[in-house]
């Protein structure tokens, strides 16, 4: 590993920024090792927080404590991406309203703003304390959204194969779909999205069935520098890698042979010749993590162009007819 990040550090690194490393720290490019172990699935994680400052100015107490106007500033925090703020207005909305379908709304608000928040337990739960009979198909589809959310995709399936007539039926059929493909099992999430063949937009996702899914095999690359130090990389398009790794190489394996030929204490030989073997296996080491990367950079690619379609569908269910008319 630590030859092979060596051959990594050349002028040609910055070209591989945004594709097989995530971002940049302290002025240089973030590559931990965690990345290079052999098994290993690194992804980066990025999260980002938005909050918003809101200023009401004086109101009486008789008004701010109005079902009617909790409710909506409770809207207008979710609305607005204020998630923290909007738990807490909906909370006091279930407890300010005695109206029995108000505080149904601001229950399944309250799942869904710790949803909204990546608060998926606390989602759970408030989802789980719905229950009301009429909400059941609400109350399950809320909790299959959560799971989605958790990459717990068999489990939302398992919730979602129940749902039969309900007006949340198209909505679970695209989540099935969409937990397929997360999956990266691309012939079932494209067999999910045959009944959508007449829907100009849905219908675009057909040809995500993987068959078009550029690949690389990380054997064949391990064994490409096997035989050539650099060809490997340069056959996972790490052209920069693949030049460093074979002039670096190529270099310390003349030198080691010139000392061969002139050195007869054979030191200087050994010394350059464990460089060259050393160099050589990290080359070997790094061009199956190249493969690993290759494959894994365009299929997030790959994802992430089957996100874009599937984002542009609000898969949140209406819940206006619960709440303050």
């Amino acid at each position: 590993m630590t030859s092979d990040r060596l051959l990594r550090c050349n002028p040609w690194a910055w070209q591989y920024l945004d594709y097989y490393y995530p971002n940049i720290k302290d002025g240089r490019i973030f590559d931990p090792p965690e990345n290079h172990y052999i098994a290993s699935s690194y992804t980066d994680n990025l999260t980002s927080n938005k909050t918003i400052n809101l200023n009401l100015g004086e109101k009486s107490k008789k008004f701010l404590l109005e079902p009617a106007f909790v409710q909506n500033f409770a809207d207008y925090l979710f609305n607005s991406g204020d998630y923290v703020r909007a738990t807490s207005e909906y909370k006091r909305l279930c407890f300010l309203t005695t109206d029995g379908r108000v505080k149904l709304y601001a229950q399944m608000m309250i799942g869904e703003s710790y949803l909204a928040n990546s608060e998926f337990k606390n989602a759970l739960t408030a989802f789980s304390s719905i229950n009301d009979s009429s909400l059941l198909n609400l109350r399950q589809y809320a909790q299959a959204r959560t799971y989605f959310k958790m990459a717990d995709y068999n489990r939302t399936r398992e919730i979602l194969t129940i749902f039969k007539n309900t007006s949340l039926t198209q909505k679970s059929k695209i989540l099935i779909g969409w937990s397929y493909f997360k999956e990266r099992n691309f012939a079932s999430g494209v067999a999910s999205f045959d009944a959508f063949a007449g829907d100009s937009q849905l219908r675009i996702l057909l040809k995500y069935n993987g068959r078009n899914l550029p690949k690389r095999s990380r054997l064949l690359s391990t064994c490409f520098s096997t035989i050539l130090p650099g060809l490997g990389q340069i056959y996972s398009e790490r052209f920069g890698d693949g030049f460093y790794s074979f002039l670096t190489i190529a270099t310390t394996a003349a030198v080691s042979y010139y000392y061969w030929k002139n050195d007869e204490s054979k030191i200087k030989f050994s010394v350059f010749s464990f460089l060259t073997t050393l160099f050589w296996a990290g080359n070997i080491y790094g061009a199956n993590i190249a493969a690993r990367d290759y494959n894994q950079y365009h299929t997030r690619n790959y994802l992430a162009k089957i996100d874009e379609i599937l984002n542009q569908i609000d898969l949140k269910p209406v819940y206006n007819f619960l709440s303050v008319q």
